[in-house]
């Protein structure tokens, strides 16, 4: 084979490689990041794919801080048909979310270290999220979600509201 063949050969592996890696995302948010001391907030770990991926359960950081009150999880499957080849073809998305309930344990400025998420044996590191901490009572309420991501994609609701969400949500690698 020529220098050329063997290079688009190369190519077209790497090519492939990156997109087949392109399809798993994992991303953190909390629900708010201001509260008063004894409020709690809920902590979100998400890992979005295109394939049927082997998900651990993730490894918590340390916690210092903060008190863990309660963990959930969640799935959800959408499909979606899409013109591919001449013809059509579904396209899957699959989400899995680990959900954490915590309560700060002190006023101030604290931070939820990075969860690391290992997919497919692949291991995925969240950023961590500063948490502002005030007074009791001081809080205010539920407030809008706050988000901290790994790649900075929008997050997707909970749930699939419309098809048009994941596919924002794009394919990027984390």
């Amino acid at each position: 084979m020529t220098k050329i063949g063997n290079y688009l050969v190369f190519l077209a592996i790497a090519v492939s490689a990156a997109v087949a890696s392109a399809a798993t995302t994992v991303q953190s948010s909390v629900d708010r990041n201001e509260m008063g001391l004894g409020d709690t907030f809920t902590l979100t770990i998400s890992v979005s794919s295109n394939d049927d991926v082997d998900i651990q359960e993730p490894r918590s950081p340390d916690l210092d801080g903060f008190d863990m009150l309660n963990n959930w999880n969640s799935t959800a499957v959408a499909q979606k048909l899409i013109p591919a080849n001449g013809g059509m073809k579904f396209e899957t998305q699959r989400r899995k979310e680990f959900h954490y309930m915590l309560s700060p344990r002190r006023k101030g400025t604290l931070s939820v270290g990075a969860y690391e998420v290992v997919v497919d044996g692949k291991v995925y590191r969240t950023q961590p999220i500063v948490i502002k901490v005030g007074a009791q009572g001081s809080g205010g309420g539920a407030r809008p979600r706050q988000q901290q991501q790994q790649q900075g994609l929008p997050r997707m609701p909970h749930g699939f509201d419309n098809f048009d969400d994941m596919d924002k949500i794009g394919r990027a690698h984390v």
